[in-house]
């Protein structure tokens, strides 16, 4: 109880959306797994990882089954069934490399699974470099031969007005931080759940405002 209690106050609006998202594709997370960057656990759905696994970190501090660079990975061509990416993209110097490589280890027919962040804060405490836009994202996997399966905006203006609010408040002294908890997270939730709705999501003033973007990709 207590768990999903701290869940609903302190997770970001995006992470939320990540963890939808990757349960919503858990089918494919079949076979030999690399997951890069998964060194530091967030979100519920890494509690579905198995020794099937391979976790490859930049960060030893994280303990990762491997330690490397998505730039230059120490595998075998065709070596892992899926590939997945998730919010790493701005961290890598050269992010067209990166996503070679990782084409380059993955199987033939097997999959990749990507997040990308973009009206997201800044992360001040790692080297946060990118914001990768939809044109790019398809562009490079086009450029990849890459079968496109599934394509989604993450949220759009008011998934990232919610995250924004909510980083804001959790910077709140304290008492003033739990009752805005309690008082403006679920008019927050209201917020992001109203914009689902295709009128909003589709809209073309609210779409120009995407948290981020969700990609599943096979490999001809």
């Amino acid at each position: 109880m207590f768990e999903n209690i701290a869940y609903w106050l302190f997770t970001s609006y995006r992470r939320k959306n990540i963890d939808r998202d990757l349960y919503s594709i858990k089918k494919y997370f079949s076979g030999r797994v690399l997951d890069i960057g998964g060194g530091h656990e967030r979100g519920n759905f890494q509690k579905n990882r198995n020794k099937n696994w391979v976790i490859a970190d930049i960060d030893k501090t994280f303990n990762p089954d491997v330690v490397c660079d998505v730039q230059k990975l120490p595998f075998k061509n065709n070596s892992f069934d899926v590939v997945k990416a998730t919010e790493l993209f701005l961290y890598v110097d050269q992010p067209q490399k990166g996503l070679s490589e990782c084409f380059r280890v993955l199987k033939k027919g097997g999959f990749l699974v990507l997040s990308f962040p973009f009206l997201t804060p800044v992360d001040t405490e790692q080297h946060d470099g990118y914001r990768l836009s939809e044109y790019w994202i398809k562009n490079n996997l086009k450029r990849l031969k890459s079968k496109v399966i599934l394509f989604k905006v993450q949220g759009v203006f008011f998934t990232v007005l919610a995250d924004y609010l909510k980083w804001w408040i959790s910077h709140w002294y304290f008492p003033f931080r739990i009752l805005a908890y309690f008082v403006l997270l679920p008019l927050l939730d209201l917020a992001v759940m109203i914009e689902d709705r295709k009128l909003i999501s589709k809209h073309k003033f609210f779409k120009r405002f995407p948290s981020g973007y969700f990609v599943v990709s096979q490999k001809k």
